[in-house]
């Protein structure tokens, strides 16, 4: 079954939905560390992670989170998206959590002995019934499509990385003109809105769940003479070839910093340091070779691929046109 050919080029984008919609859908293509990841055994002890929105305390979850775990402590924002994975499958998000003894960032609550967070829950087919933080601008829960540690070791065997990535995006449709949805399958909602961290930002543009490809008939011969010249680079591309980049986020109210959504170089460090076999002294690629100066929005580079790969007129870049039925995937307008 061929996906690819149920796409439109990059021509055909802006043609279809508006100057400049398919020319840019790739401006954004930097790898930063957004997101965290923490992994729990079922034989572990659950503790709760209490909820401060819309009142402190509002309502908890049990989840084997470590009481005395730090590789939450990233971003100064606090929104700190967390992401809890347990041995048996299950697994839990959470948004702006903070640890036993801090004060808690909703709520005007005390510190206590317990997590607490603005929004937490256990993860349904990674996508939620209602807008949430912790689902994000599209409904599509934090870890959806983000880049994690074990993705390099498979990357390094089978030269992509076997999954879908997410990518916070910056012309998503605000869901205003016809044909122009916010949010379509696999994505629950788009935000509507022009301010905020996740919302959708353009009455015409791609929405929050589209799925974006490379040309998939270019070969790494093509990718070189476009200008790669590193192997995570490739890595990257035959990734967007293979599986695509999701919309799942907006990057207003992020400054510059749109970017292939990664976990974060603090959880990753803590899992080492805790006993994840493979991951002592792991270093993302582009951290290593020094094209990124720092993970997230503190770093000074912001795009994965060449000026030549992604030009303002291209045919390399194309997306499902979400107006349309495809063989086993509904469309949701």
């Amino acid at each position: 079954m061929d996906i690819h050919a149920w796409a439109y080029d990059a021509a055909d984008c802006d043609t279809k939905y508006g100057a400049g919609q398919g020319s840019t859908v790739s401006k954004w293509l930097g790898p930063g560390g957004v997101e965290n990841v923490v992994y729990g055994k079922s034989t572990d002890t659950f503790n709760t992670i209490y909820m401060d929105f819309p009142t402190y305390k509002a309502s908890s979850i049990s989840c084997p989170i470590p009481i005395n775990w730090t590789g939450y402590d990233t971003q100064s924002s606090g929104e700190r998206r967390t992401v809890i994975v347990c041995d048996d499958g299950r697994a839990w998000v959470a948004y702006g959590i903070t640890p036993p003894g801090a004060t808690p960032r909703e709520g005007n609550g005390a510190a206590d002995a317990f997590w607490h967070a603005s929004d937490a829950f256990q993860v349904q087919n990674w996508t939620t019934d209602q807008f949430t933080w912790a689902g994000g601008g599209s409904g599509l829960a934090h870890g959806c499509g983000c880049l994690i540690a074990s993705d390099l070791a498979y990357a390094q065997v089978n030269g992509d990385f076997g999954h879908v990535l997410a990518v916070n995006t910056q012309n998503s449709a605000k869901g205003t003109t016809a044909g122009h949805p916010s949010g379509v399958w696999p994505a629950t909602k788009g935000l509507g809105g022009t301010g905020g961290d996740g919302r959708t930002v353009g009455t015409v543009g791609i929405p929050h769940g589209a799925r974006i490809f490379l040309d998939p008939t270019l070969t790494d011969s093509d990718l070189t003479s476009l200008g790669l010249t590193k192997t995570w680079q490739f890595w990257l591309a035959h990734t967007c070839q293979k599986w695509g980049i999701i919309s799942k986020e907006s990057n207003v109210g992020q400054g510059s910093a749109g970017n292939i959504i990664c976990e974060t170089v603090q959880s990753i460090a803590w899992n080492a340091a805790h006993g994840v076999a493979g991951y002592s002294g792991f270093q993302w690629p582009w951290l290593a070779d020094g094209t990124m100066t720092g993970d997230h929005d503190t770093s000074t580079y912001n795009g994965a691929f060449p000026a030549s790969l992604v030009p303002l007129t291209n045919s390399h870049w194309k997306v499902f046109d979400w107006n349309k039925s495809y063989p086993g995937i509904t469309v949701a307008a």
